[in-house]
C-alpha cells in the first residue's frame, strides 16, 4: 500500500462498485502525478475523481495559468 494518507484507493470509496468494479461517477483516479496530467490532458480535469491529491493543482494550473500560488510553510524556531 501507498503511505500517502491523502490518496483514497477507490475500493475504500463509497462512490466505487465493487461488483462492477468501475466508479459510479466515471471518474479516474491515477495514483502517479505523471498519470493524473496525461489524464487531465486528454480528458480534462473533470474525469478526476475528487480524491485525487494532484486535482486542485492541475485545475488551477488550467484555469489560472498566469498565476502564481505560494506554498504556505510554518517557520519552525
Amino acid at each position: 500500500m501507498r503511505d500517502d494518507p491523502s490518496f483514497r484507493p477507490c475500493w475504500r470509496c463509497r462512490r466505487y462498485d465493487r461488483a462492477l468494479r468501475v466508479c459510479r461517477d466515471g471518474k479516474a483516479n491515477p495514483r502517479r502525478k505523471i498519470d493524473a496530467i496525461a489524464l487531465v490532458e486528454l480528458l480534462g480535469v473533470r474525469a478526476l475523481c475528487i480524491h485525487n491529491p494532484h486535482r486542485e493543482t492541475l485545475a488551477r494550473r488550467i484555469f489560472m495559468p498566469n498565476t502564481e500560488f505560494q506554498c504556505k510553510t510554518s517557520k519552525s524556531s
